[in-house]
């Protein structure tokens, strides 16, 4: 999404914010969210599909098999660290039929571990994807569908979905603020993502604050 002149890879922080005492995590990834991912299959990819992505996080171990001084194997395989606070990745794309993962690109991701940070986010999303981003931006998504035609607004919109879903908001001077376990959130912008004769179907997008 590009905003003053600047493309943003919009992501959602779905999992739970770092714990307390998670000083590895904290030390090792600006991220600060367990599970971050794009609030739909939106990145158009270099093979022409275009894809959902998540990210995680978690500690990268393999078996080794093969004694490192003789080159014999091993009569029991030995698990070994390979990355702590490593970055993890799942993937899904749609065609006319069903909904898939890319085994093959996640399998070609895991060939080179690493940390899960901001930075390295951004470095494989522009190296799949046809489009460049320049940064992050953390935002909180929902959908809504309207009669085809209707007036609205979006806070009133928002309201709507903090009431139906038990969620915490508030006044500010510049709008709406939704508070989410992972922070606060204002208005950002909304789009049409489908409609017919009878109704129309937007996302409405929230950013963190």
């Amino acid at each position: 999404m590009i905003i003053n002149g600047k493309n943003y890879l919009l992501l959602e922080r779905r999992g739970c914010e770092f714990f307390e005492g998670s000083e590895r995590a904290r030390e090792e990834s600006d991220v600060g969210n367990y599970l971050v991912c794009t609030p739909g299959e939106m990145i158009p990819a270099k093979n022409g599909r275009v894809y959902f992505l998540g990210f995680g996080v978690n500690d990268r171990y393999y078996w080794r098999s093969m004694n490192k001084r003789t080159g014999h194997p091993l009569k029991h395989p030995i698990k070994e660290l390979v990355m702590t606070t490593a970055m993890t990745l799942d993937t899904q794309f749609s065609d006319d039929r069903l909904s898939w993962c890319d085994l093959k690109m996640e399998e070609a991701f895991y060939q080179y571990p690493r940390k899960f940070t901001c930075e390295n986010i951004l470095d494989y999303v522009n190296s799949i994807s046809t489009e460049h981003y320049d940064a992050i931006k953390w935002v909180a998504t929902f959908e809504f569908t309207t009669p085809a035609g209707e007036n609205f607004t979006p806070a009133s919109k928002i309201v709507e979905h903090c009431k139906a879903h038990r969620l915490k908001w508030e006044n500010h001077y510049d709008g709406k603020v939704v508070c989410l376990h992972s922070g606060n959130y204002k208005f950002l912008c909304y789009e049409a993502i489908r409609q017919d004769e009878n109704k129309s179907a937007y996302r409405l997008y929230m950013e963190r604050i």
